[in-house]
């Protein structure tokens, strides 16, 4: 990833690991900031520190901005994390997920499990948005 031979490389991941971030940004990584309870980890990893840990106000937060959108649209949750591949359904699912990661509310894989979607397919979706959004 950094270079065409390892010596490249090599020189080139020192290079990147020498550089260095503002104060507050290790203080945020390091302590979170206020408010923000979220576990970084994969999937393994949060459920091995059982469900008292993961179960924040970030998600109840997740599962407001939900509820918002239904009521904006007219829609259940049901519908939301069925299997359905209604284009509308995943728009708001996308529009929801993007707002959740933009304030801070979600990470990317604790919107895919509330919606019962695959990571990958759920950072499509919002990345798509957002690049729809800012092309207009």
């Amino acid at each position: 990833m950094f270079g065409d031979t390892v010596a490249n490389a090599r020189q080139q991941y020192t290079r990147f690991m020498q550089i260095t971030c503002p104060e507050d940004i290790y203080q945020s990584i390091r302590h979170g900031t206020d408010g923000d309870r979220r576990i970084l980890g994969d999937d393994g990893f949060q459920a091995s520190l059982g469900s008292e840990l993961t179960q924040t106000s970030a998600q109840q937060s997740l599962l407001e901005l939900t509820q918002q959108k239904c009521r904006k649209y007219k829609i259940s949750e049901a519908k939301l994390v069925s299997d359905s591949r209604d284009r509308l359904y995943s728009r708001i699912r996308a529009e929801i997920g993007l707002a959740a990661i933009d304030c801070g509310i979600a990470t990317n894989a604790e919107i895919a499990r509330c919606f019962n979607r695959s990571q990958s397919g759920m950072s499509r979706a919002i990345n798509d948005l957002r690049k729809h959004i800012h092309n207009k």
